[in-house]
Formats: C-alpha cells, structure tokens, sequence
C-alpha cells in the first residue's frame, strides 16, 4: 500500500478528534491508526511535530482554496464559516490542537 503524508495526517486527525490531545499522541499511536510500521512514519516525517507542520499547512491550504475576492473584504465571517461550516473536522482538530498546550 502506497502511504503517504496526506494519508497518515488524515488518520492522526482521526486520533486528534478521539479527544487525544497531540502531546500525549505516540508515534506507535499514529502507526497503528495509519497502519503503517515506524520506519514508513520516519520516511515521510521528521517526528511528530513535522507530522503537525504538514496537518496546520493543509488546513491553511483548504482554507485559502476556499477564498475567493468577496470572502476577503469579511475575512473573520470567512474563517468562521471555513472552520465551522465547510470544515467542522477542521474545528475540532484545531480545537485538540490548542488544548493541548
């Protein structure tokens, strides 16, 4: 199976909204939900936190495809409706993520 950082971010979201707060997450729990062994992990990422800086640039990539020339005279109206709306997984993972420190 061909894995990749798309894929293993997806399933950390998965463990992230199963109200595990990112610093007590293992890179064995991230593994085992992506169903990958250690060595894939560390061929695709750093360690956890390169893993986390990869998840936070998507979010931000989802988030700027989404705007268009009106959304960006309301840009606070914009976010709540990207991260609220469009995106509720997205809220509660960035909401896991805050917790979390």
């Amino acid at each position: 199976m061909n894995h990749t950082k798309q894929s293993v971010w997806l399933d950390t979201q998965t463990l992230l909204l199963a109200n595990h707060p990112f610093k007590t997450v293992t890179i064995n729990q991230i593994c085992a939900a992506s169903k990958i062994h250690r060595s894939t992990f560390y061929r695709l990422f750093l360690d956890k936190f390169d893993l986390l800086e990869f998840g936070i640039a998507q979010l931000w990539e989802d988030y700027f495809n989404c705007l268009t020339f009106e959304k960006l005279s309301t840009p606070f109206q914009t976010a709540d409706g990207f991260f609220l709306f469009h995106k509720p997984k997205n809220s509660l993972v960035l909401k896991s993520l805050i917790l979390s420190y």
